[in-house]
């Protein structure tokens, strides 16, 4: 009982933090459609018991363990310019702040493009989080996932709870390629 009230306190310290990475209202005043999902003490136990559980996807277990907290925030907008690239780049900065530093940036050339930066915070040789900004034309998605991550598993979360699915190459990771749909062919 003492444990999950720690993680409980501990949990929501973390959701907190993240909901004062920037001011989410305003891309959820813009967004035709919004996610957020808050994941932490007693409620992400509960969690990884349906998804990483010996009903749930293999590997994913070994995951979620190690977790204190996954938060998500994605926003769907009806057009292109939906969000100010101002608003990402200072979300980007914030997080850079918190001792989180970046290990891949994809920055697309075109205003419409897709970016995608991803941020570890360390804890001597051990990944402590990890936060996902993917900032394409008519979406922005962020996540960050608190606690021992292991980055040769982060496939494994990749479309769970509200997670976009990452691919690893050579150990990094990076995000997923899209199929080309109706939405991108508009564009």
């Amino acid at each position: 009982m003492k444990y999950l009230l720690m993680l409980t306190v501990a949990g929501g310290a973390m959701a907190q933090e993240f909901q004062n990475l920037i001011d989410w209202s305003k891309f959820e005043s813009k967004a035709d459609e919004t996610v957020n999902v808050n994941l932490d003490g007693m409620m992400l136990q509960l969690a990884k018991g349906f998804v990483g559980g010996k009903d749930g996807p293999p590997g994913v277990q070994g995951v979620v363990q190690g977790l204190r907290g996954v938060f998500v925030r994605s926003f769907k907008f009806d057009r292109v310019g939906g969000y100010a690239i101002e608003d990402v780049n200072a979300l980007r900065a914030k997080v850079t702040s918190m001792q989180y530093q970046a290990i891949v940036d994809v920055r697309s050339n075109k205003g419409s493009g897709d970016n995608t930066s991803i941020y570890v915070k360390t804890n001597g040789e051990v990944i402590d989080g990890l936060v996902v900004i993917a900032a394409e034309p008519r979406e922005l998605t962020v996540v960050h996932l608190a606690g021992n991550i292991d980055p040769s598993a982060l496939q494994q979360l990749g479309g769970k709870f509200g997670i976009p699915n990452v691919h690893l190459q050579s150990g990094t990771p990076k995000p997923a390629a899209k199929k080309q749909g109706k939405d991108e062919e508009d564009e």
